[in-house]
């Protein structure tokens, strides 16, 4: 037991000295190498001239206009964003009427359809209440583009959406005066009473699809 303890006590201090002189170079070398980087600053410092009022004038006038570039691309960043914040405000506004302005389009199809597939009293009120519809996704679109024309910050704007509203209302009126209510009871007769409704249905689509042209010529010069 005593010799393998006097042994392990050896390696013991093998070890320690092993590392003792390893740490040791290591502080040396250390230290020389900050002896040699405080004697190079010493030199840097009396042989190196400083810079005259010359130079020091050059180097703000060039930091002064890499700080200039730095802030003109930072607002420029800013004014792009704010740029696309207004787009995508803009495109949230006018999504809706575009919505109901489609819907009117379809249903304007939609009772055309019903008028020549008709053979029975029941079809006709589907005929009614697409033409309800119509109406509805009319006045829908041009309630949106109300409250856009109220938010536009142009003149330019207010009057383009102001044309838009004006051909939307032309069509709603002529769906309430001309078609509501004026739709005939299904009979024998009933291809010759309803030509002239089909009629002014196919001219009221024409006239939406043009509002609708003139609605994406806005959204499109808006963006």
């Amino acid at each position: 037991m005593l010799e393998k303890w006097l042994a392990a006590s050896k390696m013991a201090e093998f070890i320690s000295n092993m590392v003792g002189n390893s740490v040791n170079q290591f502080l040396d070398g250390a230290m020389a190498v900050v002896i040699i980087m405080i004697l190079w600053y010493c030199i840097k410092f009396f042989l190196v001239a400083p810079p005259t009022k010359e130079e020091r004038a050059a180097k703000h006038e060039e930091d002064k206009e890499r700080a200039g570039k730095f802030w003109g691309k930072i607002k420029e960043k800013n004014e792009e964003s704010k740029a696309e914040q207004e787009r995508k405000k803009k495109e949230d506004k006018i999504s809706p009427a575009k919505k109901h302005l489609r819907k009117a389009q379809e249903t304007s199809e939609y009772a055309m359809e019903a008028i020549r597939r008709a053979t029975k009293k029941d079809d006709v009120k589907k005929i009614i209440g697409a033409v309800e519809d119509f109406e509805y996704h009319l006045h829908k679109s041009w309630k949106y583009l109300k409250v856009l024309r109220r938010d536009a910050t142009t003149s330019e704007d207010k009057d383009h959406i102001h044309g838009i509203m004006e051909g939307i209302e032309a069509v709603k009126n002529n769906v309430t005066t001309k078609v509501k209510g004026k739709i005939p009871e299904f009979d024998v007769d009933w291809v010759d009473k309803i030509a002239p409704i089909l009629g002014e249905i196919k001219t009221l689509r024409g006239s939406v699809h043009a509002v609708w042209n003139e609605t994406m010529d806005y959204h499109k010069k808006s963006k």
